[in-house]
Order: C-alpha cells, then sequence, then structure tokens
C-alpha cells in the first residue's frame, strides 16, 4: 500500500514538473515569438521607409533631368522641344502621384504650370517652397511637411510640395556648379496617398493589426483606422482620441531612435510594436513609420499547439503511469532478483569504471558532485573548454572543491538554490544560452544539472553536463542574418523575382513583379508561366529558345521578352535565369530575374527618331557639314558640302583635309591657329578660310569647328560647319564701296559747310593782295630824262648835284613801300594756296593704302587750322593740352583728321554766335591714347544723347545737317580699335572722349 501510494505521489509529482517544465517553455516560446514577431515587423518598417526614400531620390533624379533642359534654364518655357520633354517627363511623374508640377523662375513668379489651381504669374517668392528651394545646390531637394499648412496648400491635406532649384548655363557649358546663377525652381504637388498606398498599406496586418505614421513631433499624419486622429499629436491626450493609452513612452523612443520594437498596453491588452524613423531631408521633421499588432491574436495559433500538446502529454503520461503499474506489477520479481544481483560488488565496480570511462570519453563537458556538492568527477572536455578562453584548470586540482569556489558572488545565491533543488529534491535545471567571459574571449554553452541516484532511488549527488555551442549559434545568427538579407533583397529589388518548380508554376515572387502585372500575391502563386504568354508566334519562339538554353547550360543571360500583364496589356522585359538545385544537384525549379525595360524600349525608339531626325537635318542642312578621324580624314560630309567644293560622296570619304588646303599663307596661317585654338579649348567659333574645290578654284567659308570625344575624354575627331560666303564677300566689298562713298560726301558736305567761312578767310588776303598791287601800280614813276635835262639847262654843276641827291632819297621811300606791299601780297597769296591744298588734300577719297604711322597732336593741329578763323569771328577760343609724349598710331591721317574737323564744326555749332570754349586734350592712359574735345555748348538732351551716332539722325533744321556727321565719327574710331564716349548736360556743354589702342610696333 505504501508502496502504491509512493509511486502515485511519485506521478503527480512528476506531472507537476513536467507541466512547470511545459509552462516556462510555453513562457520562453511566447517571449520569442514576440520578439521574432517585433523584429520582423521592424525589418518590413525599415523596408517601407527606404522605399519612400528610394521614391524621392527617383523624384530628384527626374526633375533633376528636368531642370537641366536648356531651354527652361534660359526660360524659353514656350519653345517646343521643352513641351515635349515636360509633358513626357509629366505622364511619367502622375503615374508616380505627382498631381502638378509649377516652374517658377528667380523671383518667384510662377511661369509654368501643368495643371490644377491657376498658379500663373502668381508671386509666390514668400512661400516656404521657394524660400528653401532657391537657397539648395544639386542634388538637394526640399520636401515640405505633410501636416504644416502652406500657403500652396491652405488646409493640412493629402499634398507634400517637392522642390528643385534650377540654375542657368554659362558660355555654352551645362553645368551645376555653386557658381552658377539662379533660374528658378521646380514645385511638384505630390499625392500622399499614393505614397501610403503603395509603401505603408502592405504593411497592414488586417483585423490583426494597425500600421501608422507620424512625424517627429508625434503628429499623426496617416492612420486609415482612425481617421479623425490623423493630423493630432499623441501627447496632447485627450479622451476622445488617445486616452486609452496607459502610456506614451513607446512612442517617444520611436521618435528618438532610428528603429524599435517593444511592447505597449492599450486598453488593458498588449500591443506588440515595431517602428522605423527616418528623415526626407535636412533639417526637415523625420516620419517614423510603426505597427501595432495585439499580442493575444499573434499568439492565438502557438497557444493552441501547446494547448494540443498539453492534452497530448497528459495522454502520454497517463498510458505510461497505467503501463508502467502494469509493468511493475508484473516485472515486480525480476526487480527483486536484479536488485540481489546488482548489489554485488564486483558488478557495482564494473558499472562505476564503465561510467568513469564514459563520462571521460564523452564530447560533452560532465562534472559529477555529491550531496555536498563536492566535484568527484570531472573529464578532460571541461578542461579543454575553459582552456579556449585563456582558463587553465588541472582535473586532479578540482576534485574535492565545492562547484560553487569558483562561481562570481552575484551568481552564488541564485546557483546555489539551483544545485539545492537538484540534490535534495531532483528537481533538474537546464539552460540552453550561457555566456562564460574568460581572458581570451568567451563561448556560449548550454547546461544541464540533473540529480544522480543510487539504487534505492536514492539522491546521492548530481550529474552536470555542459556543451559547448558556440559554433553552432554563430552558425545558427549567421544562417538568420543571411536568410533575412537575402528576403530584404529579393522584396526590395526594384526588378521583378520569380522562382518556379519544375512544372513551371510559381512559387515566389517579389513585389516588384506583383507590381509589373498587376496581379496580387494570392492570384499570382500557383499560376503556371505560360499563362503570361502573350499568344504571338515570335514571342513564343522567344520564350522557348530560352528555356531551351537555360536546359542546356543550366543559366540564361539577360534575353528581351514580352510579358502579357493581367489587364492584357504587353509588358516588355529584360529576364535572366539560372537552375535552382536541391542538395542532389538535382533541379529542383529555376529563379528568374525579369527587368521592365519599357522606358528603354521608348528610349531607343526616341534615340532612332531623333539619329534619323538629326540624319534628316545633316542632309537638308544648306551648310556644308563634315566629320572627320582624330587624324584629318573624312568619314562623313552632307551633300551641302560635296555640291560646294564639287566632288561625289565616293571621291570625298577617306580624303584627308590637309588635301583641300589652297596654299595661300593666310588661309594656311588661319587653319594653324584655328588648330590650336580647336586643341586648347575644344571648339572654334566662326573663322574665315578658303578652301580649295574640285576645279583648283578657291571657295571662301565662314567655318566653324568642334572636337569630338571618346568616353575617356581623348580626341575621337573632329566635327565642321563651312558656310559659303562667296555673296557675302562681294556683299561687303559693295559695302566698303558704299562706306567710302559716305565717307567721301561727308567731307563734300563738311567743305559745303565751311565754304562761307574759306571764302570769307580766302576774300580777305586776296584784298589784300590786290589793293596792294594798285597801290604799287599808282606810285609817281620818276623821269630821270627830265631830271637830267633841268640839270644841264640850270647849273650843270652845283644844282645839279642837288636834284640827284633828292631823287635818290624820293626813290629809296617809294621801294620801301613798294617791297612792303609786295610782301603782303605774297603772304596773303601763300595763305590762300596753304588753305585751297589743305581742303584739296581733305577731299581726296582716302584708301587703306593710306595707312601708316600717324601723329594724333599733327591732326589736330592741321583741323584747328582749317577751320580756325570761323571760329575767331564767332568768338570762339579754341584751347589746347596736347601731351608730347603719346606715341603714334597706326591709321588714316585724312580720316582721323576728319573725326576732329567734325567735332570742331558740331562744337562750334552747339556754341552758336554767343561765343565760348573748345578745350582739345591729348594723354596717354595705360595702353591707349585718349583724345577729349569739351565744349561750353548748348548740351544734349538725355532723349537723344543714346540717337546721336545712328545714321542720318540731327536735330538741325532740314537743309542745314546730313545726320551722318558723328556714324562716321564712330565707325571710323571703330575701324581703328577705338572706342568713343559722350557725356552731356543741356546748357552746361559736351565731351567726346576718344580712346585708340596704342601700337607698340608703330612706336
Amino acid at each position: 500500500m505504501k508502496k502504491m501510494v509512493f509511486q502515485i505521489a511519485m506521478t503527480i509529482g512528476i506531472i507537476i514538473f513536467f507541466l512547470i517544465i511545459l509552462y516556462q517553455i510555453y513562457n520562453l516560446s511566447m517571449e520569442g515569438l514576440a520578439e521574432e514577431y517585433t523584429e520582423r515587423q521592424q525589418v518590413l518598417t525599415r523596408q517601407a521607409a527606404s522605399g519612400i526614400e528610394g521614391y524621392f531620390q527617383h523624384l530628384e533624379q527626374i526633375t533633376g533631368l528636368i531642370a537641366s533642359v536648356p531651354e527652361l534654364r534660359e526660360e524659353r518655357f514656350k519653345e517646343k522641344h521643352f513641351e515635349q520633354i515636360i509633358y513626357t517627363s509629366l505622364e511619367t511623374l502622375k503615374e508616380q502621384g505627382v498631381k502638378n508640377i509649377l516652374i517658377l523662375d528667380r523671383n518667384g513668379i510662377c511661369k509654368w504650370q501643368a495643371s490644377g489651381k491657376n498658379f500663373l504669374n502668381l508671386d509666390l517668392s514668400k512661400t516656404e517652397p521657394f524660400q528653401i528651394s532657391k537657397d539648395l545646390k544639386p542634388p538637394q531637394f526640399y520636401i515640405s511637411e505633410l501636416s504644416k499648412k502652406n500657403i500652396l496648400s491652405p488646409t493640412p491635406a493629402n499634398e507634400i510640395i517637392f522642390g528643385i532649384p534650377i540654375y542657368k548655363l554659362f558660355s555654352g557649358i551645362n553645368s551645376l556648379s555653386s557658381g552658377e546663377e539662379l533660374s528658378g525652381c521646380i514645385l511638384l504637388f505630390i499625392d500622399s496617398d499614393y505614397i501610403f498606398t503603395n509603401y505603408i498599406t502592405p504593411l497592414s496586418q488586417g483585423k490583426k493589426g494597425t500600421v501608422w505614421v507620424m512625424d517627429q513631433k508625434g503628429t499623426l499624419i496617416y492612420l486609415p483606422e482612425h481617421p479623425e486622429m490623423v493630423f493630432k499629436n499623441i501627447f496632447d491626450k485627450d479622451k476622445s482620441c488617445f486616452s486609452c493609452h496607459e502610456s506614451f513612452n513607446p512612442e517617444k523612443q520611436m521618435i528618438t531612435a532610428n528603429k524599435f520594437t517593444g511592447r505597449n498596453k492599450i486598453n488593458h491588452s498588449t500591443k506588440l510594436l515595431a517602428a522605423t524613423g527616418f528623415n526626407l531631408r535636412q533639417g526637415l521633421s523625420g516620419w517614423v513609420i510603426a505597427t501595432s499588432s495585439p499580442f493575444g491574436k499573434v499568439a492565438i495559433s502557438a497557444r493552441k499547439s501547446y494547448f494540443y500538446i498539453l492534452i497530448l502529454t497528459f495522454s502520454i503520461i497517463l498510458v505510461l503511469t497505467v503501463s508502467s503499474g502494469y509493468a511493475i506489477r508484473i516485472n515486480k520479481k525480476r526487480a527483486e532478483a536484479l536488485e540481489e544481483k546488482v548489489k554485488a560488488s564486483e558488478e557495482i565496480l564494473y558499472l562505476k569504471e564503465y561510467n568513469e570511462n564514459i563520462v571521460r570519453n564523452i564530447p560533452i563537458g560532465v562534472i559529477v558532485i555529491d550531496k555536498e556538492r563536492k566535484i568527484t568527477s570531472m573529464n578532460e572536455e571541461i578542461v579543454n573548454q575553459m582552456r579556449k578562453v585563456g582558463v587553465e584548470l588541472k582535473r586532479e586540482e578540482q576534485i574535492g572543491k565545492d562547484i560553487l569556489y569558483q562561481m562570481p558572488e552575484r551568481l552564488k545565491e541564485a546557483s546555489s538554490k539551483i544545485y539545492d533543488q537538484a540534490l535534495t529534491e531532483g528537481i533538474s535545471y537546464e539552460h540552453s544560452n550561457i555566456t562564460f567571459e574568460g581572458k581570451k574571449g568567451q563561448f556560449i554553452y548550454s547546461v544541464k544539472i540533473s540529480p544522480l541516484r543510487d539504487l534505492k532511488n536514492m539522491i546521492v549527488g548530481a550529474i552536470i553536463t555542459r556543451e559547448d555551442i558556440t559554433q553552432k549559434r554563430a552558425l545558427e545568427q549567421e544562417i538568420k542574418e543571411t536568410k533575412d538579407y537575402l528576403e530584404s533583397i529579393f522584396e526590395a529589388s526594384v526588378d521583378g523575382i520569380i522562382v518556379v518548380d519544375n512544372k513551371g508554376v510559381l512559387t515566389r515572387a517579389n513585389n516588384a513583379f506583383l507590381k509589373m502585372l498587376g496581379y496580387s500575391r494570392e492570384e499570382l502563386i500557383g499560376m503556371h508561366s505560360r499563362k503570361f504568354s502573350t499568344g504571338i508566334p515570335e514571342h513564343i519562339a522567344t520564350n522557348r529558345e530560352m528555356y531551351a538554353l537555360l536546359m542546356e547550360k543550366g543559366k540564361v543571360s539577360p534575353v528581351e521578352i514580352v510579358y502579357k500583364k493581367k489587364d492584357g496589356s504587353q509588358l516588355f522585359v529584360e529576364q535572366s535565369a539560372a537552375y535552382v538545385k536541391d542538395k542532389k544537384e538535382n533541379p529542383s525549379g529555376s529563379v528568374g530575374i525579369i527587368r521592365d525595360i519599357t522606358e528603354k524600349k521608348k528610349l531607343e525608339q526616341e534615340i532612332k527618331e531623333t539619329r534619323d531626325y538629326l540624319e534628316s537635318i545633316f542632309e537638308a542642312s544648306v551648310d556644308g557639314i563634315i566629320v572627320t578621324n582624330n587624324t584629318g580624314f573624312l568619314t562623313m560630309a552632307n551633300n551641302a558640302f560635296l555640291k560646294m567644293l564639287g566632288y561625289s560622296r565616293e571621291e570625298l570619304i577617306g580624303m584627308n583635309t590637309m588635301e583641300f588646303s589652297t596654299g595661300v599663307p593666310e588661309h594656311r596661317a588661319a587653319q594653324m591657329e584655328m588648330f590650336a585654338l580647336l586643341m586648347e579649348k575644344g571648339k572654334v567659333p566662326p573663322v574665315e578660310m578658303g578652301w580649295k574645290k574640285k576645279d583648283g578654284s578657291s571657295l571662301p567659308v565662314e567655318q566653324t569647328v568642334a572636337a569630338l570625344n571618346d568616353k575617356k575624354g581623348n580626341l575621337s575627331g573632329v566635327v565642321a560647319i563651312l558656310r559659303d560666303i562667296t555673296e557675302k564677300k562681294k556683299a561687303e566689298e559693295k559695302q566698303r564701296q558704299l562706306q567710302h562713298q559716305l565717307i567721301q560726301a561727308e567731307k563734300m558736305a563738311s567743305i559745303g559747310r565751311l565754304a562761307g567761312g574759306i571764302a570769307h578767310e580766302i576774300n580777305n588776303p586776296l584784298s589784300g593782295v590786290v589793293t596792294n598791287l594798285e597801290l604799287v601800280k599808282g606810285l609817281e614813276s620818276i623821269d630821270m630824262k627830265k631830271i637830267i635835262d633841268e640839270c644841264i639847262m640850270t647849273n650843270p654843276h652845283a644844282e645839279c648835284t642837288r636834284k640827284m641827291e633828292e631823287f635818290y632819297n624820293n626813290f629809296q621811300k617809294i621801294e620801301v613801300k613798294k617791297n612792303r606791299w609786295l610782301e603782303t601780297a605774297y603772304k596773303g597769296g601763300m595763305r590762300c594756296k596753304k588753305m585751297i591744298k589743305e581742303l584739296l588734300i581733305f577731299s581726296r577719297p582716302s584708301t587703306p593704302k593710306e595707312e601708316a604711322e600717324v601723329d594724333l597732336n599733327e591732326c589736330i593741329a592741321d583741323s584747328i587750322d582749317i577751320i580756325g578763323h570761323q571760329l575767331e569771328i564767332k568768338n570762339i577760343r579754341v584751347d589746347k593740352e596736347l601731351k608730347t609724349d603719346i606715341p603714334k598710331l597706326w591709321g588714316n591721317r585724312r580720316e582721323l583728321e576728319q573725326i576732329f574737323l567734325n567735332l570742331l564744326i558740331n562744337s562750334s555749332h552747339a556754341i552758336g554766335e554767343k561765343g565760348g570754349i573748345i578745350k582739345v586734350e591729348t594723354w596717354m592712359e595705360s595702353n591707349s591714347v585718349i583724345a577729349k574735345v569739351a565744349d561750353t555748348g548748348c548740351g544734349i538732351s538725355e532723349e537723344n544723347i543714346d540717337k546721336i551716332f545712328d545714321p542720318f539722325f540731327t536735330t538741325k533744321e532740314v537743309g542745314e545737317g546730313t545726320g551722318l556727321g558723328l556714324a562716321i565719327i564712330y565707325e571710323i574710331i571703330e575701324k581703328h580699335g577705338g572706342k568713343i564716349e559722350v557725356k552731356s548736360k543741356v546748357n552746361a556743354g559736351t565731351e567726346f572722349i576718344l580712346s585708340f589702342p596704342f601700337n607698340k610696333s608703330a612706336s
């Protein structure tokens, strides 16, 4: 009876012990399940965050391409090419949630929009999107806060504003460096529902959980289950929304940490939380993506499993108990006999030695202790384990010591209880993950403490087994990390990835593939790959070729094929495939990587159309266009070039450009200068040259050249555009003749304006000449014969002498007057001669051959001599300050004199009859000779000062002026490489400042 009670008690004890162990295992499993679930949810939120970041980076790339369009940088919004590019980009952006596009100029004025509310010509310079976007440098961009009011979106709604700056082009070079001038910015209006639908909604667990998004201030911006809470701050706790939360500490941790996993109690229910925080751009309040799942619903399946395990366990224990009782009763006598034999000393010694041998050689560390916790046995594996981490033990020295003697004080109390339970109550202890720190590192081990009983089932000690599981744990962790990593790559790939079995049935597919074909995962998994065939014979043939190649080589390089989408439309893809093998190296299926090349196909078509378009332009151009390699041999030439030189295409291709040289030194020098400039800058502006035609004649052309470089930046060829300027040369020659005629006409007009003064000036000396000659003519001549006769008749001696003396004195006086009058007449005549000579020289047409070294001071002095008398008559004084150290200029003397003569005439007209001063100065400044003509005349009004150099502009009455004087002055100065500047004030006078380049070789 006692034995039966004992057996029942033992059975109940075992059941209780088993239930306790099972409960502990259950709790550990639930904790592991919760941890694994939240970690998986955190990975999903991290993938969603990466997807959103990638989405905005993709928008930045597209808008960056739009911003680099030359028409946009130069604000040519109405050009057809710009419209085509912007609308093509708009179609792409609309598919990605963009509702509208605004383009603002540098002042924040809206110059272009795609659709929606009318912003055209509105001043948006004070808005946050423009203020921030204009200070950014690529690849930086602006993103508005969804929960923040904005002048472009009056209320927090479902729009996000995305901005990127635009910079102008400088010198024809497309650059986005920080030294460029801001041209404006592009603003995109993005539907936030598109982002949430594509990246957040897939995280939803249905009825099992909730997914939400908040910013880093705690404001909810997405919570589909409770839309009334959106745009409310969770920390502003009120009864209507957030009163169910016991604590907001988890939410605070979500905001401060980049990733978070944990739990929270809401309405007395434990929620499993996972979250990922990220910033969309520098300085912007970021977003936190979070998921919440009821722990009870997550663990319901596990609980059911443990419930069934519990029932099964009780059933097994019941069966074992009944069978054990039955077996005990049947084998009672056998057990007693066996007990007698076991007591035999030889058998005991044998068993002891046998057991010790097992303990010594088992690959698991084993320690045996007695009831006082003294070590009685220890195998070599324990020593080896400790040696690995730098702890040296001698097995013999450990025998007899307390098992806890080297245990840290902080662990002794807990360890003592475990050993006491095993040695006194017979309760085993097991721990699967313990880390031991040694001098040379650490190792992880599992330990099990089991009571050791004698033949009477009395506890005599305990056996401790310790297994080194460091490598096992490291391998398990590596496998888990690899699996998670591959899984994240699988789902995050922008290319579609599918796995099919040997029958062609899909077993796995990533999100990218689902999105490509428009199926849900439930619809796609289990479908046969032939369901995606378009049915078109050529597509079927391509699929069969790919399958045959896969069978032959085990893998297929990218092949272009066509898939049929769910809606029946075609999807052009580039697919590569490879066999998946099982452990026995037999094919168990295949994996395919599918890349959507629809845009690539469109781009290839656009490239082809563009190439055809450029070729048509190439051939239709009226200018000759040629392309050479880097050694000067022609590789391409259009019809216009063939027609220019008279060659056929077959004759021309392969010729060297040196064969077209005219041999003229000027042409050869221009060609060498052009080649040097091409090597230095990569392009040459239009240069006039001569090309030898097939018939040997010379063809004048205007040639533009640009270098062609390969991908490494090395010269690979040259493109040249040649324009036949034969007619232009003829027109220029004709224009030159007309200009000479015009200058000559203005000279004649100047002479006409001087005619009255010149006539007066010539008349004065001529009057003097005539008067003096008349006086000489009127002088009384002396009759010598009469004087002699009188002298003889009177007194031939004394009186004759007196008469001769008187005669001599009179004669002397007459001679003096005559000589004076003749000298005056001579000087007047010479003055007239000089003036007429200067007028003849001035009026004679000038020629290019007359260019020589010219003294500017002499030109000014000669001009003043011509008009000087007229100025004196008008009471106009000329002040000269001419520096003698100025160098000589290279030019046409008569043209330079005409400049100053015209300026002096204009100044005299401006001063009028009232009288005044004209001041003429010259001096040297830097590398230029400066001349200034200033007067005290009436001045020029502001509205006329910009027109004075226009041909035929004059403020004089009809018939008083041609309006060509200052226009010709401007042309002559420009011809000599100089500049002219005018300063004037009404009723205060006018200054003309002339600057001529200093020719060092001339001086």
